[in-house]
């Protein structure tokens, strides 16, 4: 149960197994990006990125209150017509903090996977396109992930393993 709850097990899904589908679920692929992260930091023996945990967090939990509060504005119209009076400063940043939030956790989890690849192989320098292409990939994660997810599984597998000179 121990081992489910780590959720290592996501950087283990292969594109051809069904439990791919879970990450086009927003709340799970924010777990995703996070343990990406979180496995590139350490292979690369970084320092652990606070701002990042931070966000990912808050990414995560806000997506899971976004999907309770769907449900509950739909049967609540006293508590609409309450959030209503201050609704445009509190939607401004919500809204911009995701957008940031989202942002950050899609560059810093492009930069940590273009470290390992260079760590891979020696001769490997990513062009501007090849880190725009990443990024994007992260940030638009229903095109994305079909693509990343065999990059992390050998991540995943090379993980102790000495980098290859």
């Amino acid at each position: 149960m121990k081992k489910i709850l780590q959720f290592d097990w996501v950087l283990e899904v292969r594109i051809s197994d069904p439990l791919i589908f879970l990450f086009l679920f927003q709340p799970f692929y924010f777990i995703w990006m996070y343990k990406v992260g979180r496995l590139g930091e350490k292979q690369l023996g970084l320092k652990s990125n606070n701002l990042f945990m931070v966000l990912n967090a808050f990414l995560f939990f806000s997506m899971i209150l976004i999907i309770l509060l769907v449900e509950l504005y739909s049967n609540n119209s006293l508590l609409i017509a309450n959030l209503r009076q201050n609704e445009d400063l509190f939607m401004g940043v919500f809204v911009g903090l995701i957008l940031f939030g989202w942002i950050y956790c899609s560059w810093y989890s492009t930069v940590v996977t273009l470290r390992l690849d260079e760590l891979r192989n020696k001769d490997y320098y990513p062009t501007f396109s090849d880190k725009a292409y990443r990024f994007f990939q992260f940030l638009y994660w229903m095109f994305g992930i079909w693509f990343l997810q065999p990059r992390v599984n050998e991540y995943f597998n090379d993980e102790g393993k000495p980098p290859i000179s």
